[in-house]
């Protein structure tokens, strides 16, 4: 398993950046679209960490749910 640390001081400039997370690709198998899986989990790390986020996913219901759940 890897582990990877992260210098919050670097992550606190995410804060009102713009991060972009499509889908449409696959990569050995990983789709990286963002209403799910490893996108899912991108959307929600930026978001964590003040970005304005736009993501998509071809999966609207997912991506609607998700976006629903982040402006909570």
């Amino acid at each position: 398993m890897t582990s990877v640390e992260y210098d919050e001081n670097l992550l606190s400039r995410l804060k009102d950046k713009v991060v972009i997370v499509t889908g449409g690709f696959a990569f050995k198998g990983v789709n990286a679209g963002g209403a799910r899986g490893i996108g899912m989990a991108t959307v929600e790390f930026f978001h964590e960490h003040g970005a304005i986020l736009e993501f998509a996913d071809v999966n609207d219901q997912n991506g609607k749910a998700l976006e629903s759940q982040l402006k909570e």
